[in-house]
């Protein structure tokens, strides 16, 4: 549930970067797409950092079922 709210946030960023590529920063002159580009990397990275944390989640579960297999034979 988590990575499907992740995965539809990076494709709804996609419109700021469309946006942003029309628009300047009146104060610095950089294309706004720079600072935009902060949402969809930074998303990424949560989505990568919530993937490893729930597979570890999956294979401690697998290893503990393993071992408790072991145990009993």
């Amino acid at each position: 549930m988590g990575s499907w709210f992740l995965w539809l946030a990076i494709l709804a960023s996609q419109r700021l970067l469309q946006i942003g590529q029309i628009q300047t920063s009146s104060a610095l002159g950089i294309p706004m797409w720079i600072p935009y580009l902060s949402l969809p990397v930074g998303l990424g990275y949560f989505f990568l950092e919530f993937s490893i944390a729930y597979l570890k989640k999956i294979f401690a579960k697998e290893c503990a079922d393993n071992n408790n297999e072991e145990t009993a034979l």
